[in-house]
């Protein structure tokens, strides 16, 4: 199974020195996903996530 959604937005660093961004970065991508996935959660652990950064140069 493939599952392919775009984030608009810079991602945020795990090591950031704000917890709260970073707690905002990984809400904001779960509202992202949920826009695009329409079943049940993942319940399979063994997962495989390729990310993607497109660089505005």
């Amino acid at each position: 199974m493939e599952f392919e959604f775009l984030i608009p937005d810079r991602p945020v660093s795990v090591q950031a020195r704000r917890r709260q961004r970073k707690q905002e970065w990984q809400q904001f991508v779960a509202e992202e996903a949920a826009k695009t996935w329409e079943r049940s959660p993942i319940a399979d652990k063994n997962l495989q996530c390729t990310l993607i950064y497109l660089c505005p140069c």
